[in-house]
């Protein structure tokens, strides 16, 4: 019984690993996606760190990324404020292009 277990087990395995490597590019493009998400995920991730770290008046706005294209939204309490995260965010290395939804709020 144990030995059919384990041949069954194998013969699954061997199928599994068959159909990997038969798979073609559609394996890569899974892992593809997988780098791009993390490359969007550090790109943002640089931008809110650089916004937080020059200033708190930028510490309610947020960012997310998509190949390289950046997008905050947030809010501050000047026009020069929202323009000043923009210009931050653009000095992040690797981003192409900013797209500022940072909103103005009334002061606290």
């Amino acid at each position: 019984m144990k030995v059919k277990n384990y041949a069954l087990f194998a013969l699954l395995l061997c199928g599994l690993f068959a159909a990997g490597c038969f798979s073609g590019s559609s394996g890569s493009a899974g892992a593809e996606k997988l780098d791009s998400y993390l490359d969007d995920k550090v790109m943002a991730d640089r931008v809110e760190n650089s916004l937080h770290h020059s200033s708190k008046m930028f510490s309610d706005i947020h960012a997310a990324s998509t190949n390289g294209v950046v997008y905050i939204t947030g809010s501050v309490t000047t026009l020069g404020l929202r323009q000043i995260a923009a210009q931050l965010a653009r000095k992040v290395d690797g981003v192409k292009e900013v797209h500022n939804e940072v909103s103005i709020r009334e002061g606290r």
